[in-house]
């Protein structure tokens, strides 16, 4: 997220047309990272439920994982449980068996 839009929105009197005009700039950048994300999530479940014939993944527990700052980011910013969720319906509609592992089972 770009941080000059972000300072353009806090820099501007709040009740100024041009306060308005930088968050609706905001919230177009907000709506375009939101699809972005959402089409990759989409395309990359479709391609994992056309070429395979059961779908395995591992539960994991993002919140302790997001106590990382390195990695906050970058994990918050996948979006793990829409792709898991996606995967779900998209493999029901094909009739493919989705198996949700443990992140503790044995390997």
């Amino acid at each position: 997220m770009p941080t000059a839009i972000c300072d353009e929105n806090k820099k501007r009197y709040p009740a100024s047309a041009n306060r308005k005009k930088a968050r609706i700039r905001l919230a177009d950048l907000h709506e375009r990272v939101a699809n972005a994300r959402a089409d990759f999530q989409h395309k990359l479940s479709r391609t994992i439920v056309d070429e395979n014939q059961a779908v395995i993944v591992e539960t994991l527990k993002t919140a302790n994982m997001m106590k990382n700052h390195n990695l906050a980011r970058a994990i918050g910013d996948a979006g793990w449980h829409s792709v898991i969720t996606t995967l779900e319906y998209k493999a029901a509609g094909r009739g493919i068996h989705l198996v949700k592992l443990d992140q503790w089972f044995d390997k």
